[in-house]
């Protein structure tokens, strides 16, 4: 069959017939567990919207069937998964096995939940992952801008420094070099008191 589904009857078509039976069991029992979903076909997997939200997904692999019901549901019922295996958002099961009706309905239930506090806070224009990214922004600029400080303080106390030690030197220098040039000075001087001593003498 070319092309790729737009409905879940084609998605399910396209399947084997245990695939198929497993999942076409797992359509039922979502739409009983949540009335009013609508189908749709969502990263080329079958899925479910509430209320203008996704809420679940189902598909199938090469010898497995999955369930998408999201990381918090499968969470919340962790041990009534334990004999199924799962990864983030996912569980699998295979096809001569379809997941229970009850199990189908406590998950869809959380994830209903789960969307409808989602909802409610976007409603109330709650976004506190957005607020404490902005919070953070402002305090790591306002400890950058510190930090900036200290660092030109730093470098300046270090400047001053370095042309005390360079003034003190160089004063250090002066008298050891005063004291030299007296000392190349002092035996010329002699000499010529000698040399003046001795023509008075005369």
């Amino acid at each position: 069959m070319p092309g790729k589904p737009t409905t879940i009857d084609e998605f399910l078509a396209r399947l084997s017939a245990d695939k198929r039976t497993a999942l076409e069991k797992l359509r039922r029992d979502i739409r009983t567990a949540a009335p009013g979903v609508e189908e749709v076909i969502s990263y080329g997997t079958a899925g479910f919207t509430l209320d203008g939200r996704l809420l679940v997904w189902f598909g199938a692999g090469a010898s497995h069937c999955s369930f998408y019901p999201g990381p918090l549901p499968i969470a919340q019922l962790a041990s009534e998964l334990a004999d199924y295996e799962t990864s983030k958002g996912t569980v699998r099961f295979a096809p001569a096995a379809p997941l229970p009706t009850a199990l189908v309905a406590k998950l869809v239930r959380v994830r209903v939940a789960e969307n409808a506090a989602r909802a409610a806070a976007a409603k109330g224009g709650k976004r506190p992952a957005r607020g404490a990214a902005k919070g953070s922004s402002v305090k790591g600029s306002s400890a950058k801008r510190s930090t900036t400080k200290r660092s030109t303080a730093k470098r300046s106390t270090t400047t001053r420094s370095t042309t005390k030690r360079s003034t003190t030197q160089a004063l250090s220098a002066k008298p050891t070099a005063a004291k030299r040039a007296a000392t190349k000075r002092a035996p010329a001087t002699g000499a010529l008191a000698k040399r003046t001593s001795a023509k008075r003498g005369r």
